[in-house]
């Protein structure tokens, strides 16, 4: 539909004019010099919700009061007596960038005013949606760099049990809190390693990750190991001095392992420290103070000492801010066959070999105590894969005293868990039951009933 011309437009816009501008996607309005709107586009009419005949013979100053659109350009050019370019808003929701135009007389005033509007609405819709979704991407990026985070942190701890589970869920909650941490368990469960993910996990990771074994030092050696000494603090001193491991370990995280085995002489000095952030060097008069992170590990009884007299009590609360306790690995079995795999895995690749376990080794594993925990299992494994004379690791290779089996599990036991963990580990490589019948050389519908047995859940 053509709009109505008024006669003194006219001679601007003939019929064929009028079609032409009516095939603009913009709005195109032309107001006389007192607002009043003489001639609007099909696309002015679109934009702003309104018939054409609601819109011509109008004033902009109706029609923005009406809040047909807001605000006028057509009054903003009339006031400024120049072209404007201004974003407006119409009764109908859209958003439109308008430029205002206005056409002198030959006494210098505003003839006309002519607007051209352009709906961003879309662009503006578009744009909202491209910036959430970069906000989307951003966050997904951020929460894999997370997962990545977490997985190389967690790589070198195996986890099957719950209590692993929740002691490395713990540790992920606390590592970035800069508190102190003591670390209970027998010796070889991996306090040391629990100690370094504590540290790599934190805002610390950066910085020195310093070892003290407190009852591998002398006693008459440990205050200079700690805390250093001055040049000449001693016979035997080094001409420049020595930075102790406290001072190396500025910016990073001290761990004392066998922190039980600290001679009471040092405990005090230690507790001062870690009350007061600053120590003394042997032979030195001035403080010197360091920023480290202290974990302690032991698997003695420090409650127990303490009621001994053989621990102080201070330092004990000092250190016990946080507590972690690992349990030993005869506590916890499902985590025995997973390590071996691990542990099995890691020793074939270091000597070019392609050992495997024999069914009745994995009972015997089950079924052995481990006193030494996971350090005496990772070393019967090498010695296993090194002394065995054929591909298959039986339960004499691995050399453990027979005395210490307990009755734990049945052989048909030790299997089922065994194919369960393998056929958990191959879903999570392969996916599907066919890539993994494929991967096990086994058939289809054999991995589908087992994996029922099992309740592995399975996407095909």
């Amino acid at each position: 539909m053509i709009p109505k011309v008024q006669n003194d437009v006219a001679c601007l816009l003939n019929p064929e004019a009028q079609m032409i501008l009516n095939s603009s996607f913009d709005g195109i309005m032309i107001s006389d010099g007192n607002g009043v709107v003489q001639w609007a586009n099909e696309a002015s009419a679109r934009i702003c919700g309104l018939p054409l005949e609601e819109l011509v013979g109008k004033t902009t100053e109706e029609l923005e009061k009406a809040e047909v659109f807001r605000p006028s350009i057509t009054l903003m050019v009339l006031k400024n007596k120049k072209p404007v370019t201004y974003f407006q808003n119409t009764k109908s929701g859209r958003k439109v960038l308008v430029t205002g135009s206005p056409i002198f007389d030959e006494s210098g005033k505003i003839r006309w005013v002519i607007c051209n509007s352009r709906d961003i609405t879309e662009l503006l819709n578009l744009r909202a949606q491209l910036e959430l979704a970069e906000k989307k991407a951003k966050r997904f990026q951020s929460e894999l760099e997370a997962l990545k985070i977490r997985s190389d942190i967690t790589m070198d701890f195996v986890m099957e049990s719950d209590h692993i589970k929740r002691l490395v869920s713990m540790v992920l909650r606390i590592a970035p809190k800069d508190v102190t941490v003591l670390i209970l368990g027998e010796s070889g469960v991996g306090k040391n390693a629990l100690a370094a993910m504590i540290h790599n996990a934190s805002n610390r990771n950066l910085g020195p990750f310093i070892e003290i074994n407190c009852g591998a030092i002398p006693e008459s050696l440990f205050e200079s190991e700690l805390f250093g000494y001055e040049p000449g603090a001693f016979t035997g001193a080094q001409r420049q001095g020595k930075k102790g491991q406290i001072e190396l370990a500025n910016g990073g995280t001290l761990f004392l392992n066998e922190v039980g085995e600290l001679p009471l002489s040092m405990q005090a000095k230690l507790l001062t420290f870690l009350q007061e952030g600053y120590f003394y060097r042997v032979g030195g008069t001035k403080p010197v103070r360091a920023d480290v992170r202290v974990i302690a590990a032991t698997n003695r009884d420090l409650a127990e000492m303490v009621t001994r007299g053989e621990f102080r009590a201070d330092l004990y609360y000092r250190l016990n801010v946080v507590s972690l306790t690992i349990s030993p690995l005869r506590e916890r079995p499902e985590d025995i066959l997973v390590l071996a795999e691990y542990f099995l895995d890691q020793f074939n690749r270091k000597h070019g070999t392609n050992k495997k376990y024999a069914p009745e080794t994995l009972h015997l594993m089950l079924n052995y105590s481990w006193p030494g925990n996971a350090r005496e299992l990772r070393n019967a494994i090498e010695r296993a894969v090194v002394i065995s004379e054929s591909e298959w690791i039986l339960p004499s290779d691995l050399q453990v005293d027979t005395e210490r089996l307990q009755p734990a599990v049945s052989l048909k036991q030790a299997l089922e868990q065994f194919e369960k963990d393998l056929l958990t580990r191959a879903f999570k490589i392969y996916g599907s039951t066919h890539k993994v019948a494929q991967a096990l050389k086994i058939s289809q519908p054999t991995i589908v009933r087992k994996s029922k047995k099992y309740r592995i859940r399975v996407v095909n």
